[in-house]
């Protein structure tokens, strides 16, 4: 239901904004920018499918190794559900319905160019053609990233990792498999929990050894004053 709402937002607000700009741009840029979202919704349809289709094994060896890119791949692993859902079901539906709007724009200019052209099957004679080379790029490009899910993610890691840099977004994940950031916490919760109990025995003094605590236990006898006739054995009756 979520990916659904956020699939009609981004329609929506996307498909507006990209008639317009078709609208003001010249017939060959117009097409341009067609191709350009549905290689889009094509990309990360592949990306999706390559999230769901690759190992995780080798990216532990690549992420011991320190290559970049290899964490953020491991994460896309974990997350393969997420992330094909995203991919495929947000930006890929969301990219063809804005490529498709934008056809249907471009063919409204049609007749203006060439006045014997019928809009109505100018645009659909655009919209069939723009439906078409989405599902025959998904089609090949879901044969793809079965072939090479390994690489696909690696690739699509390293752009994260470049995001990482500039500080955008965190997809890192620790060397135990967990986040770093949740990882972190728990290492700052055993730390406080090091530094109360440093403090309870700080405040008690030095943990009694075994010694320490027989001598504790160990009665002591009364003191007792000297008599005149002690310690002398000549004295004794």
């Amino acid at each position: 239901m979520v990916l659904g709402v956020l699939t009609f937002i981004i329609a929506l607000t996307a498909t507006y904004p990209a008639q317009q700009i078709i609208n003001r741009l010249s017939l060959v840029f117009g097409v341009a920018t067609i191709v350009v979202l549905i290689l889009i919704g094509i990309l990360f349809d592949v990306l999706g499918v390559a999230a769901a289709a690759a190992d995780e094994a080798p990216f532990h060896a690549m992420a011991a190794r320190r290559l970049p890119g290899s964490r953020q791949a491991i994460w896309l692993v974990r997350h393969a559900a997420a992330v094909s859902s995203f991919s495929n079901d947000v930006v890929g539906d969301a990219a063809g319905t804005v490529s498709g709007a934008a056809a249907a724009a471009i063919a409204l200019r049609l007749p203006a160019l060439w006045p014997g052209w019928d809009p109505l099957a100018a645009g659909m004679l655009l919209v069939a053609l723009v439906s078409g080379l989405t599902v025959g790029g998904k089609a090949l490009g879901k044969a793809a990233a079965l072939r090479s899910a390994q690489g696909i993610v690696l690739a699509a890691g390293r752009a994260l990792y470049v995001v990482e840099r500039l500080g955008l977004f965190s997809f890192t994940v620790g060397r135990s498999g967990r986040n770093d950031q949740g990882a972190g916490s728990r290492g700052n919760k055993a730390a406080g929990r090091g530094s109360r109990q440093g403090g309870r025995w700080g405040r008690r003094g030095t943990h009694p050894g075994p010694s320490q605590r027989a001598r504790r236990f160990e009665k002591v006898e009364p003191h007792r004053e000297a008599g005149p006739g002690d310690g002398d054995p000549g004295n004794d009756p």
